[in-house]
């Protein structure tokens, strides 16, 4: 079972307090360097899609990668 935000934790002490969000970097396109960009592109005209859609269906490939180890490794390996 994992923890949620606001959900209560036992810290290193002992100590109850509450789960924090964790820290997010945002990625968008003013900082992504500009070579990387280009590859993007080159990567997305060669499959025929525009740069969002590439980055949006790799991601989602990523997404569920991560997804399908997560379920292999089982309830017990996630906490």
């Amino acid at each position: 079972m994992f923890l949620k935000n606001g959900d209560w934790k036992m810290s290193k002490n002992g100590a109850e307090d509450t789960l924090e969000a964790p820290t997010v970097q945002v990625l968008t396109i003013s900082n992504v360097p500009s070579d990387i960009l280009e590859a993007i592109d080159e990567l997305a005209a060669g499959q025929d899609r525009s740069r969002s859609s590439f980055v949006r269906r790799e991601l989602q490939r990523i997404v569920a990668e991560y997804r399908a180890r997560i379920a292999l490794l089982g309830p017990t390996s996630r906490n």
